[in-house]
């Protein structure tokens, strides 16, 4: 952190000038920020609107290169529900309930799994109790 220096002292910075500096910073990083969420945001409303019947071929074969995207997307609080809430809508494209009678969980698991739930003690999981989150 910089810290002001000694009146005078060249190429030194005030308090006031620190503070906007720190303000400048704060203000880039949201920006970066707000970028990302709106490009995610964008990616993931796409494909939930692209989750139709008439696309199934094509979601299937994208979905072993999307994968890796998702599970990144579900690890980041800013993005993990709308991830979660893409998935649904492609789950249910793509996966038949006569291979995973269940596929309505696939999503919320698959967040588990991304979030390294099922590795955690109970307690720093968000679980009550002495059973780990994949137990209860």
């Amino acid at each position: 952190k910089a810290k002001a220096a000694p009146k005078g002292a060249p190429g030194s910075m005030t308090v006031s000038e620190i503070e906007a500096a720190k303000i400048a910073e704060q203000s880039e990083t949201r920006a970066r920020i707000r970028s990302y969420l709106d490009e995610a945001s964008y990616a993931l409303e796409v494909l939930t609107a692209l989750a139709v019947a008439a696309n199934r071929d094509v979601l299937e074969d994208a979905l072993a290169e999307l994968m890796p995207h998702f599970m990144a997307l579900l690890r980041s609080p800013l993005t993990a529900l709308h991830a979660r809430e893409s998935l649904r809508a492609l789950v249910l494209c793509t996966v038949a309930v006569t291979d995973v009678p269940q596929r309505c969980i696939l999503p919320d698991a698959l967040l588990v799994v991304a979030k390294s739930w099922q590795q955690r003690e109970p307690s720093a999981a968000g679980t009550t109790g002495a059973n780990p989150v994949c137990e209860d």
